[in-house]
């Protein structure tokens, strides 16, 4: 009777729309039967009016008989797998609105995901006549799933001992080369001018270890302290501090700092993690700068698709591009070797802005400038 209704219906109008019916579910039909999915139609009686053969074999029913016509709970399946599906049907008929189901199901002592969205179809009155269900069986993805998880868990743990062993072995070799420097220093006004040369590189070679470790633990502290509350704060207070700490070396150096915050003047920010950015890339404009020109750094924001954009441009030696932009980011990566520094300041710089979800672009070229362009 349903389908002589609908057929009725639809007769009213033109023989194009008849036709265009007609074609249409037999294009429905020639779909579903290729989908690796199994896909079921339910009248309003939460009854099962169409199957697909993917969803015959997938099911293991042997006839189409023994599922047609009937609900879950009447082609046997047991309670816990029936009324969850046959009441998520019952929602779709009732809202009009399309639900989603994921289940666990037990299939010849075997556990199966199944993840399924039911759909609403409408009559030409616009109500609905019967629901759609395509149900995809995505055991290989949850096992993949699983298996991701425990993998970032053993990840995760293999990092926290790798950084507790960093930490151990900062803090333990720090005691020793303190020592060693004093005795450096004790016995450096009783070295014969002989062994003057060979003393001196011990002392270079001292001062190295010493910059390197202090270095490595300033790492392991950003690092362990990447995730502090953030506050309200403003670039220019941030910028007075940062160029107050490294006023010696901006005298030194007559290095013309401006900048302009007009067109985002405040951020969301852990104030530390703010300051180390602004720090960094001072000290590294100020460390390479181009002593044929007077020395400059212009600092701006903005807001850019949804995010705060800190431009940091200089007029300094710049660097190849060719030979890598990234290079720059390394830890203890240099792409001079004729001014001091251990290659930490900007890999820590990148380190803060990729924790909290921005990252960081820098372009330069040779004896113009660089300037880097951190989205924080």
């Amino acid at each position: 009777m349903g389908s002589k209704t609908d057929l009725h219906l639809v007769e009213r109008g033109d023989n194009a729309e008849l036709e265009s019916v007609e074609i249409s579910e037999d294009t429905f039909k020639t779909l579903v039967e290729n989908l690796p999915d199994i896909v079921f139609r339910y009248d309003k009686n939460l009854r099962a009016i169409f199957i697909n053969s993917q969803g015959l074999e997938q099911l293991q029913i042997a006839r189409r008989e023994d599922i047609l016509y009937k609900t879950t709970l009447e082609a046997g399946y047991p309670e816990s797998m029936s009324i969850p599906w046959m009441q998520k049907i019952a929602q779709v008929f009732e809202t009009g609105k399309k639900q989603t189901h994921n289940k666990q199901y037990i299939f010849n002592e075997k556990v199966e995901f199944f993840h399924s969205i039911l759909a609403p179809e409408f009559d030409t009155q616009g109500k609905v006549k019967s629901v759609l269900t395509i149900t995809r069986n995505v055991s290989e993805l949850h096992k993949t799933e699983v298996e991701l998880e425990l993998k970032n868990k053993q990840l995760a743990i293999k990092n926290s001992e790798l950084e507790e062993f960093s930490y151990v072995a900062a803090h333990d070799l720090k005691a020793p080369l303190t020592n060693l420097q004093s005795l450096v220093t004790l016995i450096d006004n009783k070295i014969s001018n002989e062994n003057r040369s060979i003393f001196d590189k011990i002392k270079q070679v001292v001062e190295i270890l010493t910059n390197k470790l202090n270095s490595f633990n300033d790492v392991i502290a950003i690092k362990s302290n990447l995730r502090v509350e953030k506050e309200s704060v403003l670039f220019e207070d941030v910028l007075a501090e940062v160029k107050f700490k490294l006023k010696e070396e901006i005298i030194e150096s007559d290095i013309n700092i401006r900048a302009d915050f007009s067109n985002s003047p405040e951020i969301t920010y852990s104030p530390s993690h703010l300051h180390s950015i602004l720090y960094n890339l001072l000290k590294n404009a100020i460390r390479f700068r181009n002593l044929m020109v007077k020395s400059e750094v212009f600092l701006s924001t903005n807001i850019c698709n949804g995010k705060t954009l800190l431009s940091v441009k200089d007029n300094g030696i710049g660097f190849n591009e060719e030979m890598g932009t990234n290079k720059i980011f390394g830890l203890f990566k240099r792409m001079h070797t004729h001014t001091d520094g251990l290659g930490v300041g900007l890999y820590l710089v990148k380190t803060i802005v990729n924790s909290q979800g921005g990252h960081i672009e820098v372009s330069s070229k040779i004896n113009l400038g660089t300037e880097f362009r951190i989205y924080l």
